[in-house]
């Protein structure tokens, strides 16, 4: 079972217990409100409060999520460029840059180089 598997699986699992519990809630609910005489208006307006609650608190943890996704983008945009800034520093060019240097004092590709290579190892 892979990552996304279990984690899948783990979301219905958490799913059911969150039911189960909302339902025995609910129960206690209408037995209380049941003693205590609330009209049906009374506990429709509850139920749609606690459902409301329950939404944001969804929406909440979505939204601390995304800022959470956002401040890493941010944090690997800060760390490639002072990576980059190092680089400039001390003059060593960017990988790509570096191939084509390469190729460009050898007169030659990269992949005429890896094409070579495997013809002599066939060989």
């Amino acid at each position: 079972m892979d990552s996304s598997d279990l984690l899948e699986s783990e979301a219905r699992s958490h799913l059911a217990a969150y039911a189960e519990y909302h339902n025995v809630c609910l129960g206690k609910l209408r037995a209380i409100w049941r003693q205590v005489g609330h009209s049906t208006e009374d506990v429709r307006a509850f139920y749609q409060t606690a459902n409301q609650n329950a939404q944001n608190a969804w929406q909440d943890a979505v939204q601390r999520a995304e800022q959470a996704r956002t401040a890493l983008k941010l944090e690997i945009a800060n760390i490639n460029s002072e990576i980059a800034s190092i680089r400039s520093e001390l003059d060593d060019p960017e990988p790509a840059e570096a191939a084509n240097a390469i190729e460009a004092s050898l007169g030659l590709s990269i992949s005429d180089v890896w094409r070579h290579v495997s013809l002599q190892a066939t060989t």
